[in-house]
């Protein structure tokens, strides 16, 4: 691990000018699986700043999430009170599994004010239990009333599968009946892309994607591969060519 940290990232633990910060640091990251790029965010160098000029000893666990309930609890104000003088909003929604397979819902609020000025917050970002359209539309409904925007609402926008589409409906119809469900453009344009490359009887794809498998398996396979590529430039080519 000192070996990689010195030659792959340029931190050592074996200079005599190290500081204990310097050491402390790698030990942290390795210890938690921390990111190496996440040492070089504003926020950790807010932290090291606040610590030097501030020195005391580091919160307890408890008054962390003490202070984020706090954090979180102010920040909702502000959306609710920025959301007052709108008189129409949409919700943006959208399922998703991690590679843990553990299912999350994400909510987003958009809005135009009387400036024609676009704004767009979070509301809510959970793990759920389940994608059931019933129970993904009550908390949809549930946290519209906590905003206050239940009544504004206009459009309640979503991916095409069918627990989305249902979800949406029924969102609309526990919220503002006067909203509808407006399927996401990002998503139907990636839909109408993939249906064009899976299209057997289009040649000119179907060759292109076969020739880009080839490649990933030789470049997957092949520990030469970077120096295969250097030897023969030619071979990446397209035939025909001189450049």
């Amino acid at each position: 691990m000192s070996y990689h940290l010195e030659h792959t990232h340029s931190v050592s633990n074996r200079s005599s000018e190290t500081t204990e910060l310097q050491r402390a640091i790698p030990k942290y990251s390795v210890h938690h699986t921390i990111p190496f790029n996440v040492f070089d965010c504003s926020c950790f160098n807010e932290v090291i700043a606040t610590a030097r000029k501030f020195p005391e000893p580091p919160p307890k666990s408890e008054t962390v999430n003490s202070n984020v309930l706090l954090e979180f609890n102010k920040l909702v104000k502000q959306i609710r009170e920025s959301l007052l003088p709108a008189s129409k909003i949409s919700l943006v929604i959208d399922h998703w599994t991690s590679v843990d397979t553990v299912n999350y819902l994400g909510i987003i609020v958009d809005w135009i004010d009387a400036n024609y000025v676009y704004h767009s917050k979070i509301l809510d970002f959970f793990s759920v239990g389940t994608h059931v359209a019933d129970w993904t539309s009550e908390q949809l409904v549930s946290i519209a009333r906590n905003y206050n925007i239940a009544d504004k609402l206009s459009a309640v926008v979503g991916d095409t599968t069918a627990s989305m589409i249902t979800t949406m409906k029924e969102t609309c119809n526990g919220s503002n009946k006067q909203a509808f469900a407006h399927a996401c453009f990002a998503h139907v344009f990636q839909l109408c892309i993939r249906d064009a490359l899976e299209d057997p009887n289009n040649d000119e794809v179907t060759n292109f994607i076969s020739k880009l498998k080839r490649i990933v398996s030789f470049v997957n396979q092949s520990s030469n591969f970077y120096k295969y590529q250097r030897r023969e430039p030619d071979y990446w080519k397209p035939k025909g060519t001189s450049n």
